[in-house]
């Protein structure tokens, strides 16, 4: 390469205000500096901006490659190939992983940042401080505390311990199979049986590949931070429809939330079940909800 090629080269290249004149979005890749929150977060904007906009294509997405039923004598069965799960509240409750995570993030955090630990009370405020001033990633909680901690870690000097102390919450925060609601395991070995695939949905930052018994059992795990979006965004749905090459009418989608489950799966051309682990008294003020009933459309409801 010769200085005079090089120049032919860069003298033919449109200006990057011509570029940005002619895209329909532009997507800023400087707003990180470790990670690509924000990107992958102006990513789902992008695709939920033309959803909106080009109504007729998104249906034929999510009608897509119908006819590729599988026999079943079982009409159930015969109904999806992939039964996805929302995990709190609708595989294990909610609180007790996240103690356990917390105990051993915070362990850890006492013995190895000790100065840090000392004013680690303000994280919960400098988190939703951040969710607020930082939206592009309010969606990765694990982002919102990499950033928390760092704030509160480089006054004195222990931000190098950071992304060590993270990987210990979510390690924790991810092994759940000790809380599992006791009909999960028979379920997962119902659907095993049926030749049913088995994945996850949670907008929390639990990776459940890493848990020894539920990654025996699933196909994939996405969380908010995976794909730059919480439920109920139509992005997790798609993301998990196109990472597992299931079309979403093939998918029954379970959990626990009429807005983020429920009616968020249906939104992405999935089918819907409700759970309930837990009394929800304005939930039950505004649906009624049939015990087994399954949801195939909004109107439905």
């Amino acid at each position: 390469m010769t200085i005079e090629k090089f120049n032919i080269i860069i003298n033919k290249q449109i200006s990057d205000e011509e570029k940005r004149n002619r895209a329909d979005y532009i997507i800023h890749t400087d707003y990180s500096l470790n990670g690509f929150s924000e990107t992958k977060h102006q990513i789902c904007k992008v695709i939920e901006s033309i959803i909106t906009k080009h109504p007729n294509e998104w249906n034929n997405w999510k009608n897509r490659d119908i006819k590729t039923m599988k026999s079943s004598d079982s009409k159930l069965v015969n109904d999806f190939d992939m039964v996805v799960f929302d995990l709190d509240d609708t595989l294990v409750p909610t609180i007790d992983p996240l103690k356990a995570a917390s105990k051993a993030f915070l362990d850890y955090v006492k013995v190895n940042m000790p100065n840090t630990f000392n004013d680690i009370d303000k994280m919960r405020n400098l988190m939703r401080s951040l969710s607020i001033e930082r939206p592009m990633i309010s969606h990765d909680f694990t982002e919102m505390r990499k950033e928390a901690l760092y704030l509160i870690s480089k006054p004195h000097n222990e931000h190098d311990k950071i992304n060590d102390a993270l990987e210990i919450y979510v390690d924790n925060r991810s092994l759940v199979w000790e809380y599992l609601y006791d009909d999960v395991i028979p379920c997962f070995d119902w659907l095993k049986s049926n030749n049913i695939k088995i994945s996850i949905i949670t907008n929390g930052n639990a990776n459940l590949t890493l848990d020894p018994i539920v990654s025996k059992y699933i196909t994939i795990s996405i969380n908010g931070a995976d794909c730059g979006a919480l439920k109920p965004s139509p992005v997790p749905f798609m993301y998990m429809s196109q990472l597992t090459n299931t079309p979403s009418s093939r998918i029954l989608f379970i959990g626990d939330s009429y807005e983020n489950d429920v009616k968020g799966s249906i939104n992405a051309g999935m089918i819907a079940g409700l759970i309930y682990r837990r009394i929800d008294v304005e939930a039950n003020k505004t649906i009624h909800i049939e015990p087994g009933e399954v949801y195939h459309t909004e109107n439905h409801l």
